[in-house]
């Protein structure tokens, strides 16, 4: 759970993304262009945003993220 997350220390946070990493990739990998391509809408009200712009978002975002959190652990 995420209230369990926030326990981690560094190195604990690390083996999760080595270990989460390679799953990610993966799934994205098998991704088509066409499904890169297709548009859904997150929010209403929102702009539509591709596939391809939600992964980038939330794996790259998400990873730079953790590295801000990483840098700063005890």
């Amino acid at each position: 759970s995420p209230s369990e997350l926030v326990e981690l220390g560094k190195a604990e946070t690390i083996g999760l993304i080595k270990s989460s990493a390679p799953v990610a990739a993966s799934m994205v990998r098998s991704l088509s262009d066409a499904q890169l391509d297709c548009k859904v809408q997150l929010l209403e009200g929102m702009p539509e945003v591709t596939v391809e712009a939600m992964v980038e978002m939330a794996l790259a975002g998400h990873a730079a993220y953790h590295l801000q959190t990483i840098r700063g652990a005890r």
